[in-house]
């Protein structure tokens, strides 16, 4: 997915997010120094899962409120919202809409 959308990772927003999430600061304007020490000082398991934190608040930040108009089956959303669900997220009614091809 980040593959054919590079777009979402280099975005100051999903950066935002994975700091918050992981309860570090982050500044109005620039990317969280926090979550870089974080990974600085990580080892090659926790950087694992640090990379993931990064790639879903990434996702998570692009996530628009007419998303669900989207065809999930050709947009970006469809795999993210798939993946969620598929490690035991539950959708939202409207998440799975918008996984879906119903929007086509």
């Amino acid at each position: 997915m980040i593959a054919a959308h590079p777009d979402l990772l280099p975005d100051i927003d999903g950066n935002h997010l994975a700091a918050e999430w992981l309860g570090q600061e982050s500044s109005a304007y620039q990317r969280s120094q926090g979550l870089t020490d974080l990974i600085g000082q990580a080892d090659d398991r926790r950087t694992q899962v640090l990379t993931l934190t990064i790639v879903l608040a990434a996702c998570e930040a692009h996530v628009a409120k007419d998303t669900w108009r989207r065809d999930g089956t050709t947009s970006w959303h469809g795999p993210y919202l798939r993946f969620l669900a598929a490690n035991g997220y539950t959708l939202a009614e409207v998440e799975e809409y918008a996984a879906s091809n119903q929007t086509t």
